[in-house]
């Protein structure tokens, strides 16, 4: 591993491991999750940052994120712990300012943090897989956060719903009726005037019958139009990454939208 982590004990002899599993005991066959987004993310120092791996499931099958201690391999014996430095633990790999408000989403893997000090940081996240309830795969990655001392803004997300009865929005998570249309709208931000904003999504990927469309460069407008049917019932999550053009340092942040296509969605 990189010997300038500062998050972990690291020594000359510790490496980088990770694992996937497996539990096709039933039988059904199964694909692991695919991480879209780059695992070594460069972060501005006191900047409010947003990241997301940037998951999806092939098989459609439900997923929960968690924050995990990274793992170290020597050659026979099992995988072990690294430990951390000082205060810092799997929900809190980073240093922030104000301290301890590193914020993470089980549902969605989405994390929010404003990092204080220059680091580099190690996040290691679990994704696992259920099937009707029934635990069929996990799969690691580790994320290494390098905060340096930089001054450019990141791109925002904006979402707003453009689409009717049948569809509302909360936060980041989109309800809508199966049979219903959904049009669901992001305006991505640069507050550094006159740098251009380039977008990326695994939409194609998480949902196949969805569009996508930009417009713009900053503001960018980013519009998503789906007709889910009865046969769409479930939770899917899609993520939009957005990065400016500034030099040396580019803008990056990403975020990740759960539509949740139900039944009704008046309780």
């Amino acid at each position: 591993r990189n010997q300038a982590i500062t998050n972990l004990n690291i020594a000359i002899t510790t490496e980088l491991y990770v694992e996937a599993t497996i539990d096709n005991q039933d039988g059904s066959c199964n694909n692991s999750p695919v991480f879209s987004n780059d695992p070594v993310i460069n972060v501005c120092e006191g900047d409010p940052f947003s990241f997301n791996n940037g998951v999806t499931d092939a098989d459609g099958d439900s997923l929960v994120f968690d924050l995990i201690t990274p793992r170290n391999f020597v050659s026979g014996s099992f995988p072990s712990p690294i430990g951390y430095v000082g205060a810092f633990n799997p929900y809190y790999p980073v240093a922030t300012a104000p301290a301890n408000t590193f914020s993470f989403d089980r549902n969605t893997g989405q994390m929010e943090f404003t990092p204080s000090g220059i680091q580099r940081s190690v996040v290691t996240t679990r994704v696992t897989e259920y099937r009707n309830g029934r635990v069929i795969g996990t799969t690691m990655r580790d994320v290494l956060m390098v905060v340096q001392s930089c001054t450019n803004s990141k791109p925002t997300f904006t979402p707003s719903l453009l689409s009717g009865a049948g569809t509302s929005l909360n936060g980041n998570t989109v309800s809508v009726c199966a049979g219903s249309p959904l049009e669901l709208q992001i305006q991505v931000d640069d507050p550094d005037v006159g740098e251009v904003v380039s977008i990326a999504s695994n939409l194609a990927e998480a949902i196949p019958a969805a569009n996508i469309s930009t417009s713009g460069s900053n503001p960018v407008l980013i519009n998503v139009q789906w007709s889910p049917t009865v046969a769409d019932l479930g939770n899917y999550i899609f993520t939009v990454r957005a990065a400016d053009n500034s030099c040396p340092f580019k803008g990056e942040s990403s975020i990740a939208f759960n539509i949740q296509v139900q039944t009704s969605t008046v309780l």
